[in-house]
């Protein structure tokens, strides 16, 4: 009788979990089979999950034979429950879009450094990768003195502050211009410390050897000194 009791407590438990899924939650599972246009997830709870090319992050020409293997661990986002057949449909690219854009939220927030990557250049700034999110980073803001030049950052990775964030206006922008401004008082507070260093250390050096010296002199010379 205990031991029917505990399995029904076990099943209602379960159907509980199963029941709190919903979509819009992350899930990880190991890949059980890789398709050339979708990988199938092994789940909690008795569920498959199944995730789409479509809902991929591959680089250009990547297939994902070449990114994902039969054992590996993935996590995405659910987007569809199928319950009468057990399946799950889930998305890595809008688990990852969320996570980066907590990221940058974050990042706003705290006013930390991020690092972004330049992918293209306009005239009116440059226009930086982080993950999944574009930034743009505006003339005025790319660096401390005026840029004539916005394609020369093509290519390069720049730390920058965020200033702004609307996604419904699919607005990102950021400044590396008040990252460069820091470390340049940085460098000038550094300098001027070192010189100062520098300077305590040459009168402690001149005040040490005027004392060897003058502890080095016999006593009739230390008079003469007088």
């Amino acid at each position: 009788m205990e031991n029917n009791q505990t399995m029904q407590e076990l099943l209602e438990q379960q159907e509980k979990e199963m029941s709190s899924i919903k979509i819009g939650q992350t899930v990880s599972g190991k890949i059980t089979k890789v398709l050339y246009d979708e990988l199938h997830l092994e789940l909690n709870y008795g569920f498959e999950g199944i995730i789409s090319i479509s809902e991929l992050i591959l680089a250009k020409d990547e297939t994902i034979e070449d990114k994902y293997s039969v054992g590996q661990e993935i996590s995405g986002e659910i987007t569809k429950i199928n319950r009468k057949d057990g399946t799950m449909y889930l998305s890595v690219k809008k688990a990852v879009i969320e996570s980066t854009r907590k990221e940058l939220k974050e990042a706003l927030d705290n006013h930390t450094i991020l690092t972004v990557h330049v992918e293209r250049s306009i005239e009116k700034g440059l226009f930086a990768s982080y993950k999944t999110e574009t930034v743009f980073i505006p003339l005025s803001q790319i660096d401390v003195t005026f840029v004539n030049n916005t394609a020369a950052y093509v290519g390069r990775d720049l730390e920058v502050y965020m200033i702004e964030m609307d996604l419904r206006r699919n607005r990102i922008v950021a400044s590396h211009r008040e990252v460069a401004h820091e470390r340049v008082e940085a460098e000038k507070v550094a300098k001027r410390a070192q010189m100062k260093a520098d300077r305590e250390a040459e009168r402690a050096r001149v005040k040490q050897a005027k004392e060897d010296l003058f502890n080095s002199l016999e006593v009739g010379q230390k008079e003469l000194v007088k």
